[in-house]
């Protein structure tokens, strides 16, 4: 388990760059960085894939043309994320 310096607050925004050609699962590694800010194990949360479905995946495994500029936005585990084609994403921490 990785660990965040200091969890974040509601309304806080972290960016966060995930390499869109590692041949991970993207929804695994939003869990991942979700349970580092959260300073829980990946284990205590929710599946990703009961809240994107395989989105996300697609969205790496078969991208659109990159002037499409796509990117995926979701709620989960308190975090409005955001992840685009490219990799980038932001997290947001919503009021509980």
């Amino acid at each position: 388990m990785m660990t965040s310096e200091t969890p974040l607050e509601p309304g806080e925004i972290r960016h966060w760059s995930f390499r869109a050609e590692d041949d991970g699962d993207p929804q695994a590694d939003v869990a991942e960085v979700i349970a580092m800010f959260e300073g829980k194990d990946v284990d205590e949360l929710t599946p990703v894939y009961d809240a994107i479905d395989s989105f996300m995946s697609n969205l790496f495994t078969s991208p659109p043309p990159e002037p499409a500029q796509a990117k995926i936005e979701f709620t989960y585990e308190g975090y409005r994320v955001s992840v685009y084609q490219d990799g980038e994403a932001t997290f947001l921490k919503i009021g509980e």
